[in-house]
């Protein structure tokens, strides 16, 4: 009936308004973005102009397998990027150096099947990540700082990349919304909003 199709486009338009407050004055993702690359890499810059003393803690950390790959990964990285990490002594080391191989340690985190890893695994390197992560906090205070103002920039991205996938996933496949695709994109990007967290 008339009254039954109004109520269904009445319905449809508070959820568009809904899905529109999401992240509500960010235009877009790559505006997010481009905020967090602009306000946090002068941050990162100082910080990776760091070298920090290697203590029995990080010592300790680098003879794990897990980190013996990551800091291969990281002499990549530099190589790839034609990085220059500062000069060191054998009792220092480069924080960019080190923040390289944090990122190859989010890499085999985030893709446990590329790497072969099983649920054991994947929580000891966990481990290993968050441990390395709070030395690199202690150490540099530019580095923590870095991370901290990354993490705030990345709350408004993340929301926005849910407010996209709702409304990319509210459609069938006709271009007409219906209560089932609205479910399941309401669901997915709850749980695409809990696991994102960036990456700093």
């Amino acid at each position: 009936s008339a009254q039954f199709g109004q109520r269904l486009s009445e319905q449809q338009a508070a959820r568009e308004d809904a899905i529109g407050s999401i992240a509500k004055g960010v235009k877009s993702e790559a505006s997010a973005i481009a905020k967090r690359t602009a306000q946090t890499s002068p941050i990162y810059k100082e910080a990776f102009k760091e070298v920090v003393p290697v203590n029995s803690n990080l010592r300790a950390l680098l003879l794990r397998p897990s980190m013996k790959q990551a800091m291969k990964a990281a002499d990549e990285i530099a190589k790839e990027k034609s990085i220059i990490y500062p000069k060191t002594a054998n009792s220092a080391i480069s924080v960019q150096k080190l923040h390289h191989a944090k990122l190859a340690l989010d890499d085999m985190i985030r893709n446990p099947e590329r790497y072969a890893l099983g649920k054991t695994q994947e929580g000891a390197i966990i481990g290993t990540k968050n441990e390395l992560t709070n030395f690199l906090n202690n150490s540099s205070p530019a580095y923590a700082a870095a991370r901290e103002r990354f993490a705030q920039l990345s709350e408004p991205l993340n929301r926005v990349q849910v407010r996209e996938a709702l409304q990319g996933k509210l459609s069938s496949p006709t271009g007409a919304e219906t209560p089932g695709t609205y479910l399941r994109a309401v669901d997915e990007s709850a749980q695409m909003l809990k696991k994102s967290t960036g990456n700093a």
